[in-house]
Order: C-alpha cells, then sequence, then structure tokens
C-alpha cells in the first residue's frame, strides 16, 4: 500500500548516513569563466558532485561560501536539504542573498540531491515528483566566444554553428546574442 511504501521510504532516509566532508574544486574552462564543482560525502562513503554557477572574477568569492556554509553541514543528515537552504537563506544570508551566496547554496544542494538520489538508488527526478517528459532537446552553449571570453567575429560565429550542427545539434544558443 502507498502508506507502507512511505513508512519505508521514512525509515530509509533516516537510516542514510550523515555528511562527512563538502569540498570544492575550481577547474580552469581555458577561458574567463572558470568551473567550480562540490563533492559531498556521506559517512556511508556515498559520494554527490554539484556545480556552482560562476562569473569571472566571482569564482573565489563563491568558493569561499561554500567553504563557510561547509562548517554547518558537518555531521548533519544527508537528507535534510530543504532544512539546510532554508537555515542559510535565513540565518546565514539574513534573508538577503546575493549571486555569489545563490550559487553556492545551489552547487552544494545539487550534491546532496545527487548523493541522496544515490543512496536511495533513485534518480533525482522521482525524489522531486517524477519526470515530467520522455526526451529534453539538447542545444549547444558557449562557443561563441573566443579563448578569452570575448565575442568571436561573426565569421567564427558562422564555422563554430556550423561544427556544432554537424556534431548532431539541432538547436543553438547564440550567448551573448
Amino acid at each position: 500500500s502507498d502508506l507502507m511504501m512511505a513508512t519505508v521510504a521514512v525509515s530509509n532516509l533516516k537510516s542514510l548516513g550523515a555528511i562527512r566532508s563538502v569540498e570544492s574544486f575550481l577547474v580552469s574552462s581555458g577561458a574567463a569563466k572558470q568551473w567550480l564543482f562540490v563533492r559531498v560525502e556521506t559517512t556511508d562513503g556515498v559520494v554527490g558532485w554539484g556545480e556552482c554557477y560562476t562569473a569571472p572574477d566571482r569564482e573565489i568569492a563563491i568558493r569561499s561560501l561554500v567553504g563557510t556554509l561547509r562548517v554547518s553541514l558537518i555531521g548533519r543528515p544527508l537528507a535534510a536539504i530543504k532544512h539546510f537552504t532554508t537555515v542559510a537563506y535565513r540565518d546565514f544570508a539574513t534573508l538577503r542573498g546575493s549571486f555569489e551566496f545563490f550559487s553556492a547554496m545551489s552547487g552544494i544542494e545539487q550534491a546532496m540531491w545527487d548523493a541522496l538520489g544515490k543512496s536511495l538508488g533513485q534518480p533525482v527526478y522521482n525524489l522531486l515528483g517524477g519526470p515530467s517528459r520522455d526526451r529534453i532537446r539538447m542545444y549547444a552553449n558557449g562557443w561563441s566566444y573566443g579563448n578569452y571570453g570575448e565575442v568571436a567575429d561573426s565569421g567564427r560565429v558562422v564555422e563554430a554553428a556550423r561544427a556544432v550542427v554537424a556534431m548532431g545539434f539541432t538547436a543553438l544558443k547564440f550567448d551573448p546574442f
């Protein structure tokens, strides 16, 4: 029955490990903007990954916030994701979130959901209410810039667009156009 399944699900959540560590990894993209990944590990050895959205020259501030927020997570239950985001916004950001704060918090939250899904043997979309579609159209992004973050000239953009179409993409994002 549904009640029995819900009871089993709740008991499974109670038996999950706590968060043992939160680490961040700043990775060069070869362009102006770097990537910032978050790794959460539980006391059961389950690892979840998330990505913090970044902007050029904001990566260090975002990474610093990940390090500060991690202190409040060590030893906490993995499944307490909503509690983490609520307390972080209300108490840490004092209801005044910034770009850097929301980027750091979202990367940690993604990593927590990833670890929770792995712990329960479920894809994260099932934990969030189930799939909403059978397919998602992919688009190519980030190919319209030069190596240093500058917008590429129109001739290079046309060449790059042809190359990504040849890879099989049928949708292209022209950023910042």
